[in-house]
């Protein structure tokens, strides 16, 4: 290619391979004032290197929403040919795509390549290459002028989408790490001449203003991201660039159609000059579609200052440059490109503060990829887990507090017309129960309940078949009411023993029949903590207390005791072990469970604070995929509590099982606590009353009662009715063997009594032998016999400190305690049928 100034394209390997347009200066001459002038094949190798980087680019966002390299190369593919369709004489070279070859890799640590699997995602970096081959030439018919090759290393997020209808989308986020390396640099190869003793030339634009101070210039195309830096000269009649290289550009009234100017609203904000230019005689890489070159200026610089300051009042003042307009807002082709969404006017901005001001790492970062903070949670989502989520928006801190998603239906209190569900939750002992009642006896007057809770003495959970089923009983209700006024209901449930919080919202948000599920919420979830009985050994906790209150499960957490001591080191010590847990949960304090203040009461009866945004993310983090039923709970590593329930036919001894509860607090065990009763529930009769009494025995904290059973599994409307046994208790504890437990409580009933055997003379103890003695020792003296005041003494001179008649006292004894024994006997033969043992 003989002419004045030839090109010649050559490959570069850097980090990674770009193509550069150098110039081939015919003479050593001085620099001339303005770029030479570009032939035509110049021209069409830097728009078809312009389109391969837009292709990249688009094949890797295609790739990371499809995870299917074979896409992403059509992808690609088609829009190089589509790009090239703006020359005909490439028509034929488009039609021989083996001559376009674009591939994706993955890499590892140590920089080994590794095949990219169709459908499944590498958490490799990955690299990203087009190579065009045998480029012809558009000037000679049959030329070849060479190869372009471009290539690109990203990083990759993908996040599975479930849709309403069930099927399985991808959302993709790609960062492209080598975004910072220039994608384009062209100079002139033998020009010695320094490009500032050039400018001395220009006296014919009139005075120079503005002395070469560093700006920044890009035009909307991916080709000059990142921007290029630039020494900017301002004369009363021309603008001049002088890029890195000698490349020079003078812009006058001839090359320049219209100028605004951005200038922000703070002294803090860059100032861009937006210069629209004819195309004619500007360099191939600085044309676009817009026609825009966009020259950013730093705030609190020289540049700016000068720019108010001399150059815009000179400008004003002439007529040899267009007027310079103020713009309010950048053109939306300079703040969202098409490929992949990079907000320039916002990167440069962050330069730029980076440069006036200290910066953290991330910042400084943050500075040179626009896209990172779009990135970055993106990929916080991403690589928690690759199960699909219903929740985008809300996943990506998108979507606003009105938003809604499939699964959790989030709808303004007014416009709902359904079920809401308030959840209280605890361990047994927590006053979970007198909770309920307060907010019962709070809410009478203006609230309609339905509340669900476990009946004494059940093991079976109401969980899923019951609770499930009481909700398709309210809705069922309520359909027939929705002609009225109340078109909405209010369910108040108390979770039973030791379940697992996650696992009462999953059976509500995932009812089996879809109408119901749709009418039904969950508005909040309160969970009561009584610090004393929190920690089963040293800092051991119960099992479930910590997971009932994760962070985005539970919205308030109640405190039931130790609430008027002051500097409480139980309190302290649960508190700042459940911040550690949840962050954001609000805690109450509220003794026994009874709470007073309005704004509490507030919090716990809310009928939206469940579904907040940041709930729902933090649900679907903690838990993914826990909403669509695909979350499993792992197995704790501490021990579990199991029910063991047992029914009997008899009343109890009251005193006698009061006394055996009170006993269990000393028996218990340290780790692993096997045979340990921890909580003991039911209802019973006793001996002393006729009555059926519920019971509740909390070991660890001495918290007995004993009242007259209601039954409070549900009230003021439709839902679950359990049918009972007369006698059922449950015992709570970690490996209890049943026996043992139907051993321990038999001694609580009434005991049938042993027959008794006769006695004898041996049988008697000393102690009855001088009982008998004294009962007899004035009784009259057989004849023989006086007593001289101090012992007894025959005529025979015999002395001796015992009654004479003893033994005839002694067997009178015998005879009458043998006969008692013996009605004794009778009457126990007798009453044989009226004790029965409690589990005949």
């Amino acid at each position: 290619m003989e002419q004045n100034y030839s090109r010649q394209f050559m490959i570069q390997e850097t980090s990674r391979t770009r193509t550069a347009v150098q110039s081939k200066a015919g003479s050593d001459s001085q620099a001339d004032i303005n770029p030479p002038v570009e032939d035509q094949d110049t021209k069409m190798l830097v728009d078809m290197y312009s389109i391969m980087v837009d292709s990249v680019l688009e094949g890797i966002q295609n790739y990371s929403r499809t995870l299917s390299v074979h896409k992403a190369r059509a992808r690609v593919v088609d829009q190089i040919c589509e790009g090239c369709r703006a020359y005909p004489v490439l028509a034929k070279y488009i039609q021989r795509k083996s001559d376009i070859v674009f591939t994706i890799e993955a890499y590892d640590q140590d920089g080994r390549s590794h095949a990219v699997e169709e459908g499944t995602r590498s958490l490799f970096l990955k690299s990203a290459s087009i190579s065009l081959y045998d480029v012809p030439s558009t000037l000679v018919p049959g030329k070849t002028l060479g190869s372009l090759v471009f290539s690109e290393i990203f990083q990759d997020s993908v996040i599975s989408i479930q849709k309403e209808d069930g099927t399985l989308e991808l959302n993709g986020e790609a960062l492209v790490l080598t975004s910072l390396i220039p994608r384009y640099k062209g100079w002139p190869l033998r020009s010695k001449a320094d490009p500032s003793e050039a400018l001395h030339s220009l006296n014919k634009y009139g005075r120079l203003m503005l002395p070469g101070e560093m700006v920044r210039v890009c035009t909307d195309k991916n080709l000059t991201h990142p921007v290029s830096t630039a020494e900017f000269f301002a004369y009363e009649a021309a603008i001049v660039l002088v890029f890195q290289r000698s490349l020079v550009l003078s812009l006058d009234k001839d090359n320049i159609k219209s100028i605004k100017m951005f200038v922000g609203d703070s002294s803090e904000r860059l100032v861009a000059l937006m210069v629209e230019v004819y195309p004619s005689n500007i360099p191939a890489f600085l044309q676009s579609e817009d026609h825009i070159i966009y020259i950013t200026v730093a705030p609190k610089s020289k540049a700016k200052l000068s720019l108010f300051k001399e150059v815009l009042p000179e400008w004003k003042s002439y007529d040899s440059l267009p007027h310079v307009d103020l713009a309010e807002s950048y053109p939306s082709a300079f703040q969202q490109t098409q490929s992949y969404y990079i907000c320039r006017a916002q990167q440069l901005q962050l330069e730029f503060n980076n440069e006036f001001h200290p910066s953290s790492p991330y910042h400084h970062v943050q500075g040179k990829f626009s896209n990172l903070d779009k990135f970055m949670t993106h990929f916080s989502v991403s690589s928690v887990t690759s199960l699909p989520t219903t929740s985008l928006p809300i996943m990506l801190q998108e979507a606003e507090e009105v938003a809604t998603n499939p699964s959790e239906d989030v709808v303004p209190v007014s416009n709902f017309h359904g079920i809401t569900v308030t959840i209280l939750g605890g361990i047994p002992g927590s006053h979970k129960e007198q909770l309920c009642d307060t907010l019962l006896y709070l809410t009478e007057s203006h609230i309609r309940w339905t509340v669900l809770r476990q009946t004494v003495g059940a093991t079976k959970s109401v969980l899923f078949g019951e609770l499930q089923d009481t909700l398709s009983k309210m809705w069922n209700a309520m359909r027939r009411r929705l002609s009225s006024s109340d078109t909405s209901h209010r369910l108040l449930l108390v979770t039973p023993g030791y379940t697992d919080i996650k696992d009462v919202i999953s059976a509500i948000l995932n009812h089996p029949n879809p109408d119901v599920q749709s009418h039904v919420r969950i508005g909040s979830v309160t969970v009561c903590i009584d610090p004393f009985i929190s920690f089963i050994e040293h800092r051991l906790t119960y099992p479930n207390l910590l997971n009932q209150c994760n962070q985005g499960f539970v919205n308030n957490i109640l405190i039931t005791s130790a609430t008027s001591i002051q500097q409480n080191s139980s309190l302290e010590e649960i508190q700042n072990l459940l911040r550690s847990v949840n962050s954001d949960v609000a805690f109450f304090l509220a003794e026994k469970g009874n709470v007073k203040r309005s704004m509490d009461v507030d919090a716990i009866l809310s009928e939206t604070a469940f579904m907040e945004n940041k709930k729902v993310r933090a649900r679907e983090m903690l838990c993914p995929g826990w909403s669509l039923g695909l979350y499993k709970t792992p197995s704790s590593l501490s021990f579990t509590m199991e029910d063991t329930e047992v029914t009997f036919s008899q009343p109890l001894v009251r005193n006698a099982f009061i006394n055996k509860l009170r006993g269990l607090k000393g028996q218990i065990t340290h780790y692993p606590f096997s045979g340990n009763i921890f909580v003991v529930h039911g209802y019973a009769t006793f001996t002393d009353s006729e009555g059926l009494m519920d019971v509740q025995y909390i070991v660890t904290s001495d918290q007995l009662s004993v009242n007259k059973h209601t039954n409070k599994s549900v009230a003021n409307g439709d839902g679950l009715h359990l049918t009972r046994k007369k006698h059922c208790l449950v015992f709570t504890g970690h490996q209890l063997q049943v026996n043992q437990v139907k051993d321990w409580l038999r001694t609580c009933g009434r005991q049938k009594p042993e027959l008794k055997k006769p006695i004898s003379k041996k049988d008697l103890t000393k102690e009855e032998i001088k009982k008998i003695h004294k009962q007899h020792h004035l009784d009259p003296l057989p004849a023989g016999w006086f007593y001289n005041g101090t012992q007894f003494v025959s005529f025979d001179g015999e002395k001796q400190d015992l009654h004479p008649s003893l033994e005839t006292f002694i067997q009178e004894y015998i005879d009458e305690k043998n006969k008692e024994i013996t009605e004794f006997n009778n009457e126990v033969r007798n009453s044989a049928g009226q004790f029965v043992d409690l589990f005949a």
